[in-house]
């Protein structure tokens, strides 16, 4: 396991799940990465994704690796497969790529 992600209702029970995590964590020999660690929130960041409730959105600076790639020619199956990947997270974003032609 590399990654923890955890939803809840209430930012109190999501406090809780963290201290439960952190204090549980050791008895695994699992260590939270300082530099990793965020919330709670109502707004994240994992994976290159902006995550909140009811909204998915690829980071910026990730974007601007997809349209770095897509402006270079990729192959039919590369681009396909890169404006899939962002459909899948944000059709939105996907839409704009196409408008501009990538």
């Amino acid at each position: 396991m590399d990654d923890i992600q955890v939803s809840g209702n209430t930012l109190a029970d999501l406090e809780k799940a963290k201290e439960d995590l952190e204090h549980l964590a050791p008895r695994s020999l699992f260590k939270f990465g300082e530099h990793k660690t965020q919330g709670p929130s109502s707004k994240i960041t994992a994976f290159n994704i902006n995550i909140e409730t009811g909204n998915l959105e690829i980071t910026n600076d990730r974007m601007a690796e997809f349209v770095f790639r897509l402006s270079n020619n990729p192959s039919d199956p590369e681009r396909l497969g890169i404006l899939g990947y962002i459909n899948t997270i944000n059709p939105t974003q996907a839409a704009s790529l196409i408008a501009l032609g990538l």
